[in-house]
């Protein structure tokens, strides 16, 4: 009972105050021995207890890992817009901890537009070669600028690509002045885009462009024909976006009027005719072969020579070379319309050009012996020029149609040092191909000035 009593509920300790007069001497004694062993089993117990906490926690609860860090990437770029860097960090409290990274770089680096902006009609700056045309633009730009033109949009230090920029801003703004508002004083030029439509279009095959030096007053005539009883808009070369050069401003409307016609009434066989000043042109540029004699660019001719005679050609020549497309023939259509417009008068020398332009004949063409014949009467070599001229003479006396092409005016030109005997061919074998089923090969005699070769196998000068 005295050891209820001492571990008992309410107990304060593990032994009890004795009172004095008890007599309890013997118990004390006796409950000694009880308490410590008591104290020491509590001990083993609780140390058995924390044991067992220690290697159950061991066995069941998976290891933390360590709180993870926050890992920051930063971007820097180098450009004149701002650079911004976003990062997110996720993070799992679970047995697995997960940490994600995410860094986005966004900048922008400025460029300078110095595009021209799109239209029908743009101006742009001659070359800048030498100082004089770099002066010219200098004095463009800064006029331009000081009438109101963002002039800090495009610093490209290429000036000629600056004053075009400049230029055709001003151009734009100014439209309703016309070509007056691309001229900076000869430092402005117009021009016209692949698919403008103040040009033919690539998509036809054929245009109908003025003939060469049609007079001034014809080709008005026949303008205002067209836009009013010939039922052609032309709005868009009276006051609308497709502007000219002044110089050539009647040719350039009237050529766009005849070819909006042409392509509007392309059944009606009349429709290129405009009593006989409009003819019928090639889009890529080629040759027609209805033509007697042609004009083209010698084989072997330098880029700088052949650059020096289109300059003179599409300049003071009067040729309206941008009404080429194509620039694989555009030399040689170019020579060639200059030689149609100046043959008449000046002969073989309007296909000169200092030695880069060579005249030749389409295979159609009555000026040379033909290669469908078998055989030609050719004179024979080594006769003089008298004797050429006195047969050339008979032939033309005999039959004059036989002579139509070659007389002065007739169509067929021939090399100066080369023209008399280029004539007397042509007569002598026109004669044989018309008569031999008649005279058979005494239509080749011509006092015995004259012989019979196999067509093909004597060299000729012919395309």
């Amino acid at each position: 009972s005295s050891l209820a009593e001492t571990a008992g509920p309410g107990a304060s300790g593990l032994s009890r105050s004795v009172p004095a007069n008890s007599g309890g001497g013997r118990e004390l004694i006796a409950m000694v021995p009880v308490q410590g062993i008591l104290c020491a089993c509590l001990v083993i117990l609780a140390l058995m207890l924390a044991g067992c906490g220690e290697e159950a926690t061991t066995m069941t609860t998976t290891p933390v890992a360590p709180a993870p860090s926050t890992t920051t990437t930063t971007t820097t770029t180098s450009t004149t817009s701002t650079s911004t860097t976003t990062t997110t960090t996720t993070t799992t409290s679970t047995s697995t901890t997960t940490t994600t990274t995410t860094t986005t770089s966004t900048s922008t680096t400025t460029t300078f537009d110095c595009h021209l902006t799109p239209a029908p009609t743009l101006c742009s700056a001659i070359p800048a070669g030498d100082a004089m045309a770099r002066a010219k633009i200098g004095a463009g730009i800064n006029y331009a600028c000081s009438q109101g033109v963002n002039c800090t949009t495009c610093t490209n230090t290429d000036l000629s690509v600056r004053g075009s920029y400049i230029f055709n801003e001003f151009f734009h703004q100014h439209i309703q002045s016309g070509n007056d508002a691309c001229d900076f004083k000869g430092a402005g030029v117009l021009s016209w885009p692949k698919g403008s439509k103040c040009r033919p279009s690539l998509q036809d095959e054929e245009w109908c462009p003025p003939k060469a030096g049609v007079a001034s007053d014809a080709l008005a005539k026949h303008l205002q024909w067209i836009c009013s009883d010939g039922g052609v808009d032309c709005a868009a070369i009276n006051g609308g976006p497709c502007v000219f050069p002044k110089t050539k401003d009647a040719m350039y409307k009237s050529e766009w009027a005849y070819n909006a016609y042409f392509q509007k009434n392309r059944a009606t066989k009349t429709s290129c005719d405009f009593e006989g000043s409009g003819e019928v042109m090639s889009s890529i540029c080629s040759l027609f072969s209805d033509q007697l004699t042609w004009c083209r660019a010698r084989s072997g001719a330098s880029k700088q020579t052949i650059g020096e005679a289109l300059a003179y050609v599409c300049g003071d020549g009067g040729v309206l070379c941008d009404r080429c497309q194509n620039e694989a023939n555009k030399v040689d259509w170019a020579l060639n319309e200059y030689f149609k417009l100046s043959w008449s008068t000046a002969g073989a020398k309007a296909c000169d050009f200092k030695g880069v332009g060579e005249l030749s004949w389409p295979p159609s063409s009555p000026c040379r012996p033909s290669k469908k014949d078998k055989e030609w009467c050719l004179p024979k070599e080594g006769l003089s020029k008298d004797e050429l001229q006195s047969n050339l003479e008979w032939v033309c006396g005999e039959d004059p149609s036989l002579c139509e092409f070659v007389k002065p005016g007739g169509g067929c030109v021939f090399p100066e040092a080369m023209d008399l005997e280029y004539k007397a061919e042509s007569a002598f074998n026109n004669y044989y191909q018309k008569f031999k089923d008649v005279k058979g090969t005494g239509a080749c005699d011509f006092n015995g000035n004259a012989r019979l070769v196999p067509a093909g196998n004597f060299t000729i000068t012919q395309i």
